[in-house]
């Protein structure tokens, strides 16, 4: 995405990549979607470059709150599919809706990861990891190492 942000002729891009890695729960902080709100709110940014509305903010308030920024200091939203305005009511709708589904999508995938764990559970084949100086073994189950 950098180098599509130089392409377009941007040629001050920074990447934030400070939340990789970061749980979307909330209880954790996110220095990098912070540092883009406060870039944002000083107008400084022109555009926000993402992937996937769910790899820029991580939750549907976060994503709004996002958009009405981008929308107040006329910063655009770029992904793989195009380049959006959120200040007109097309765009800001068209980046709602792929914030919303983002995050629906997001939701389904973590029900789906639950949902196998527990089958698992039921069939006896759940394993989690272990703590430090202990193995599982198969007959006996947990023993310290």
């Amino acid at each position: 995405m950098a180098d599509l942000a130089r392409a377009d002729g941007f040629k001050d891009v920074a990447t934030l990549d400070d939340d990789l890695g970061r749980p979307a729960s909330g209880a954790v902080a996110r220095p990098g979607f912070e540092s883009l709100v406060a870039q944002l709110r000083q107008g400084s940014v022109g555009a926000g470059f993402c992937l996937e509305a769910s790899r820029l903010a991580r939750n549907g308030r976060d994503w709004h709150h996002l958009l009405e920024l981008c929308g107040m200091v006329q910063a655009r939203v770029v992904d793989e599919e195009g380049v959006y305005d959120p200040s007109p009511p097309n765009d800001g709708l068209l980046l709602s809706l792929k914030g919303t589904m983002s995050e629906f999508e997001l939701t389904v995938i973590r029900r789906r990861m639950v949902d196998a764990a527990l089958a698992k559970a039921r069939r006896g084949e759940l394993r989690l990891p272990v703590p430090v100086d202990y193995v599982w073994r198969q007959g006996t189950g947990l023993e310290r190492v």
